[in-house]
């Protein structure tokens, strides 16, 4: 049973309750992101360190798996919002499916935080994209106005600056308007899901980034 349909059993004969059951879900979602992140960047550096094929290694790898799976089921339910209210009013929605075939891109990753962006950075050159970073919007901006050759912007929903992701966003859609969006963020407001409802197409994934979130994201939005 889909994560959609376990979901819409859960909350039959609660209609009016539809967009609260969303609300708490994401929230959830959000924050067991948070701590997954934790666990898999710490879970990374321990297997480094580790002797290969040792049975604290492989503990380590059945560990990282586990993380990875949370991850799947959380990006599922922060990036089909959608689709979780249609089954709390006896809607359908397709099999979203977590088969992944991500193309090589430049990325322009803006964060504002300098760790985060560090391991933002990392994680997708580890992923095979190129990412270009900046820690603020007027930054970001500047580069595109250069440089038009960017597939992707990755930006924190809140930027140092006085500018929101979001205003970076449908500034970034006015230079080049089939780019695609990613928000990241770790606040859990449905506010900060409004926002984001602002740019077409846009994705959300938890700050700091989590491998298989972000590929998932990635591949929604650059096709």
């Amino acid at each position: 049973m889909k994560l959609e349909e376990r979901v819409g059993k859960v909350s039959q004969g609660l209609p009016g309750n539809a967009m609260a059951l969303r609300n708490m879900t994401r929230k959830l979602a959000h924050d067991f992101n948070n701590v997954l992140a934790i666990i898999y960047t710490n879970l990374e550096l321990i297997e480094e360190d580790l002797e290969k094929e040792s049975l604290e290694h492989q503990l380590c790898l059945s560990a990282l798996e586990a993380a990875q799976s949370g991850a799947a089921l959380t990006a599922e339910i922060l990036n089909t919002p959608s689709a979780l209210v249609a089954q709390t009013e006896g809607g359908s929605s397709g099999d979203q499916g977590l088969n992944l075939e991500i193309k090589s891109c430049r990325i322009l990753f803006i964060e504002s935080d300098h760790d985060r962006r560090n391991h933002g950075c990392e994680v997708l050159s580890e992923m095979g994209h190129i990412p270009i970073t900046a820690d603020n919007a007027n930054a970001g901006l500047h580069i595109l106005e250069i440089d038009h050759g960017f597939d992707l912007v990755i930006t924190d929903i809140m930027l140092a600056g006085g500018n929101s992701g979001v205003s970076f966003a449908r500034s970034a859609k006015d230079i080049l308007p089939d780019i695609g969006i990613i928000f990241m963020s770790n606040y859990t407001t449905d506010a900060t899901g409004m926002k984001m409802n602002e740019v077409a197409g846009a994705r959300m994934v938890a700050s700091p980034l989590i491998p298989l979130e972000v590929a998932m994201a990635i591949q929604h939005v650059y096709k």
